[in-house]
């Protein structure tokens, strides 16, 4: 089985084994604070978690980090940082606080090192460091036994990104550049975890 297909069936069975022992309570416990971690991380090569607080009965604040190795489907090192401020909305009676969707502004700051490999076959490292900054909409599934899951989704404009090469730019720099900017713009999240 390959890295890939091991990633999709981990993150399948997690997800089927968490439906399974849910419940469907009409009135649901509201959670103020959740740390949760991204399961399917240690396979990608990293180690991702956050926390977040609930101020009243919708406004949350999300600290996250991250920290990739190096190893397994990754090819890269680094550390990541980010916050994000969540308004979260219900209107069902069994939505509460921490247990509902949500959307709100975003910074995050990261700094890693990749290799890469061009069509000629030569190899390349680059140090790059970037903060972008935007928005994104998920949704927290809470269950009353505080067990939850989360997705996000949402897109941040890169307003710092710098780019050192080695042993030199390659022939493709500029390309290179110009799409890793676009795609480290894209700012997901699915994460497991327990509120308190």
């Amino acid at each position: 089985m390959t890295e890939t297909k091991k990633v999709v069936f981990i993150g399948l069975l997690i997800f089927s084994v968490s439906i399974s022992f849910s419940q469907q309570a009409e009135n649901v416990k509201v959670y103020k604070n959740s740390i949760n971690f991204n399961p399917l991380g240690i396979a990608l090569g990293s180690i991702a978690g956050n926390y977040e607080h609930l101020f009243g009965n919708r406004n949350g604040i999300m600290i996250q980090s991250g920290f990739a190795a190096g190893y397994g489907l990754g090819k890269g090192s680094g550390v990541a940082i980010e916050m994000q401020y969540r308004y979260h909305y219900f209107r069902k009676s069994n939505q509460a606080g921490l247990n509902s969707p949500f959307w709100g502004p975003f910074v995050y700051y990261e700094k890693s090192k990749t290799e890469i490999k061009d069509n000629a076959g030569s190899n390349y490292t680059v140090d790059i460091e970037y903060v972008k900054a935007g928005a994104s909409w998920g949704r927290r599934w809470n269950w009353n036994n505080s067990f939850n899951l989360v997705f996000k989704i949402g897109y941040g404009i890169p307003f710092y990104a710098n780019y050192k090469w080695l042993p030199n730019e390659p022939a493709q720099v500029k390309t290179i550049e110009s799409l890793t900017t676009i795609l480290a713009g894209i700012d997901g999240e699915f994460t497991m975890g327990f509120a308190f």
